[in-house]
């Protein structure tokens, strides 16, 4: 859309940071938030005009979170419990995909068991799928995947709250009869998970979820070879 090449254009262009304040006080435009500058030494104004956009209570919380990352890069001592506790709250209602991406990485890059548990939940529940496998392929850059194996296992066995795709529909070419992008996705993680020296239980539950995708893997083609019969 429009707001879309907008953006491209500002970002293309690089805003300086007395240009975005500027902007934004005249205009209130909250897109241009999405371009916001990172600040420099002896920049207090900037940082205080930060500091004023992360704690807008009228704002999505996606466009604070641009603030606050940046305010989070500068000094993280002296934001982190602020930004942990903003992403905590207000993760899984940010109602912009992108927004939810991009959140649940940096919870998993604060990596704490609060941060943890909004993601666990986030895996099995955020309605988009596109927000899920984003996670997935975060735990695999990040090597966290043996710490979510419980909400893996319930992606597996498909009983995670229903989702539907945003930026897409369908599976890509070279999927297998019976495979989906989540069969594979999942299959990796498991297959990373297992070469890590783990306790017994650890490897007893990576092993039930790669039993688990291959049961599904098999019932999906079982029921796609009936549905050919019955043509």
């Amino acid at each position: 859309g429009l707001d879309h090449q907008v953006l491209v254009l500002l970002k293309r262009r690089g805003l300086t940071t007395q240009e975005v304040t500027h902007l934004y006080e005249r205009q209130q435009v909250p897109l241009l938030l999405r371009c916001l500058p990172a600040p420099e030494k002896g920049q207090d104004g900037y940082i205080l005009f930060l500091e004023q956009i992360s704690s807008g209570r009228t704002l999505q919380a996606g466009y604070r979170f641009e603030a606050y990352k940046l305010l989070y890069e500068w000094d993280q001592e002296k934001y982190l419990t602020g930004y942990k506790e903003f992403l905590i709250k207000h993760t899984e209602q940010t109602p912009d995909v992108l927004d939810r991406c991009f959140m649940n990485e940096a919870l998993l890059k604060l990596g704490d068991e609060d941060c943890f548990a909004v993601v666990r939940r986030s895996l099995v529940t955020d309605p988009i799928y596109d927000v899920r496998t984003s996670i997935l392929r975060d735990l695999k850059e990040l090597d966290l995947q043996h710490l979510f194996l419980d909400p893996i296992q319930v992606l597996a066995e498909e009983k995670a709250k229903e989702c539907r795709h945003y930026w897409h529909f369908g599976n890509g070419p070279g999927m297998d009869v019976g495979e989906t992008e989540m069969y594979h996705i999942l299959k990796g993680l498991l297959f990373v998970s297992n070469k890590r020296d783990l306790s017994e239980e650890t490897v007893q539950k990576i092993q039930h979820a790669r039993a688990t995708l291959e049961a599904k893997k098999q019932e999906r083609r079982d029921a796609s070879g009936l549905r050919g019969l019955g043509r």
